[in-house]
């Protein structure tokens, strides 16, 4: 089976609750897939009219509510509302049936649609989503927050992955939805997550950002970058012979050893 592309949006109201952190942490250690990129987003009006159209023509035979559900969730919550719009993550995954391995880590909507691959651990929904009936009519649904957004199928992956091609590019990559009472007193940096970070299964990024949410801190950009060799030597320039003067000693040391082994 060849390698396939998908998504998973990380909705605004998990990105405002500081839950970005959590989400990303069990999607990178219990796949086998590939996080190939990622963008922070502010969804208009347009995108999530067409995203929402996109979910509304799903059929899932099991539960013809669902993609009504989830198409007016995205119209009235990943859209702008107020006049401003709201930040949602964006994550691409790559790796043999994609689709499937990430809407079963990210779980059912209703606990009869789970699978089995679900119950053998917490889903993301099991952790992060909201589904409140009304007890006197179990078809009325009070309150919905799905925590995040993937397809059930490479179809409906595709079509939603079109409709970010031809959106995406016209987007800023820094999401600016916020007016300050006092602008001059705000600051904006970066944070870099080494290589080093990403080399296993491991809950270290998401752990990482979860600690800068503590701080108050909002995220409002995201990019999985590979560096280039000239990239990677343009960035150390600046601390490059603090980094050979401390380096120096050790790696000559282990290239003694490397050339009189015992």
């Amino acid at each position: 089976m060849e390698d396939t592309l998908s998504y998973v949006f990380v909705t605004p109201y998990t990105v405002a609750k500081s839950r970005t952190g959590g989400v990303l942490s069990r999607l990178l250690t219990r796949l086998d897939l590939e996080l190939v990129g990622a963008q922070m987003i502010a969804a208009d009006t347009y995108f999530a009219k067409a995203y929402a159209e996109i979910l509304r023509d799903q059929n899932d035979p099991s539960n013809t509510s669902a993609a009504s559900l989830l198409s007016s969730y995205v119209e009235e919550n990943m859209g702008p509302s107020g006049g401003r719009p709201h930040r949602t993550l964006l994550l691409l995954f790559r790796g043999k049936d994609a689709c499937k391995k990430l809407s079963d880590i990210c779980g059912a909507l209703y606990p009869e649609n789970r699978g089995v691959e679900s119950l053998t651990g917490e889903t993301i929904r099991d952790t992060y989503a909201d589904l409140i009936l009304d007890e006197s009519d179990p078809k009325k649904i009070i309150y919905f927050e799905p925590a995040v957004l993937t397809p059930r199928n490479q179809t409906s992956a595709n079509k939603v992955l079109r409709l970010l091609a031809s959106w995406l590019p016209g987007q800023p990559n820094i999401v600016e939805n916020m007016t300050y009472p006092n602008p001059q007193k705000i600051q904006r940096t970066l944070v870099i997550i080494k290589p080093d970070n990403w080399k296993f299964a491991s809950s270290r990024p998401g752990t990482i950002l979860d600690m800068f949410s503590r701080t108050g801190v909002r995220i409002v950009g995201v990019k999985v970058h590979r560096m280039s060799i000239s990239e990677a030597m343009e960035f150390h320039k600046p601390v490059r012979n603090a980094l050979r003067e401390r380096l120096s000693p050790l790696f000559g040391q282990k290239a003694k050893e490397f050339s009189n082994p015992s």
